[in-house]
């Protein structure tokens, strides 16, 4: 049962945490954020990871945003704060995520093609192949499994 190692798993690492900070801040709020994503709480952990959000390294705060926009944007409502969320990641000069940047462009365009925004699908598939195009998702475009 893959929820329940999970949540295993956290509640160790929670344990383990808690006595020695085995784990830099934010960590453990981004893997707790997820793993109540995967048990259908999602509301509430993306906005408890927002609120959180300004407290982690600027590192983690790319990682935690990347957790936000991938989760809002599987509501249509939400689908054009989640591509700005995730957007912000590959325009972020602050520290060097290529390969958190080519999966927060990917999954933009993954965002946009259900909400049959063309043209800024192929506007973000170009920049995904002219500035990571050795990344996992550059390739994964290049080879067209990625429309």
């Amino acid at each position: 049962n893959a929820p329940g190692k999970a949540q295993s798993l956290v509640e160790e690492l929670q344990r383990r945490n808690s006595q020695s900070k085995i784990l830099p801040v934010g960590w453990m709020e981004i893997l707790t954020a997820q793993l109540n994503i995967a048990q259908g709480r999602n509301v509430s952990a993306v906005s408890k990871l927002q609120k959180e959000l300004s407290t982690f390294p600027i590192e983690l705060r790319v990682a935690a945003t990347y957790v936000i926009g991938s989760e809002l944007g599987k509501d249509p409502q939400s689908a054009d704060l989640a591509v700005l969320k995730l957007l912000s990641i590959p325009a972020n000069d602050k520290v060097d995520v290529s390969a958190l940047a080519s999966a927060a462009l990917y999954e933009s365009i993954k965002i946009l093609q259900k909400t049959g925004q063309t043209r800024e699908v192929v506007t973000l598939q170009n920049e995904l192949l002219d500035r990571f195009p050795n990344t996992y998702y550059g390739r994964l475009l290049k080879l067209g499994l990625g429309k």
